[in-house]
């Protein structure tokens, strides 16, 4: 899972909240902290 250097308590978002579709398109990000996991068979690694 990634660590976004806080913590999210679900109970402070309104479940009712609706998002908006973002528009297809190219769009630039940034991936700051990542790491390599074994899988659960331990025969390999993910992201």
């Amino acid at each position: 899972m990634a660590n976004l250097g806080t913590t999210f308590d679900a109970s402070t978002v309104d479940p009712t909240s609706t998002y908006e579709v973002l528009p297809p398109g190219k769009y630039t990000v940034q991936i700051v902290n990542s790491e390599m996991r074994p899988t659960s068979k331990g025969l390999g690694q993910y992201l």
